[in-house]
């Protein structure tokens, strides 16, 4: 009996050498494991800032390229509308007047604010019949809604 009672404690020391190696060897692959975890999630959290920054960076361009175009929009528009104004400044009061009063509201009164005081009045009292004067006072309506600007 004592020969299988030292056999059997031979048996159990070895095995449970056996479980805590083990036990030692999976802390060691779940150590292993952590570790790699930290690093996935540094290199993730590296590539997500990088991506941020790349985004911003993009976001800027594309701001500036817009401001780009609209500045050269308006540069063109600026242009074009110096050359409208003059034109319909340099035509007679009624046929400026028939001009206008086909264009919208809004352009009417941008261009009427944009011509010199005196052409202005010119065109304005041009207006003679009913509808002339309807269109008028509408424009003039209009004319003082908007905000204060100084004029030619």
């Amino acid at each position: 009996t004592t020969l299988v009672l030292a056999g059997s404690a031979e048996n159990s020391a070895k095995l449970i050498e056996e479980t805590v190696a083990g036990e030692e060897m999976d802390q060691m692959r779940r150590e292993r494991g952590f570790a790699e975890l930290r690093n996935l999630s540094i290199m993730i959290d590296r590539r997500r800032l990088k991506l941020q920054k790349d985004q911003e960076a993009h976001q800027q361009q594309v701001a500036r390229y817009e401001k780009q175009v609209k500045k050269r929009e308006e540069q063109k528009l600026s242009s074009t509308h110096k050359k409208t104004i003059d034109t319909i400044g340099s035509l007679d009061s009624k046929r400026a007047r028939d001009f206008l009063m086909k264009t919208g509201r809004v352009d009417a009164v941008n261009v009427l604010m944009a011509l010199p005081d005196r052409k202005r009045q010119r065109i304005l009292g041009a207006c003679r019949s009913a509808k002339e004067t309807a269109w008028r006072d509408q424009i003039l309506e209009a004319m003082l809604k908007q905000p204060l600007a100084t004029t030619k």
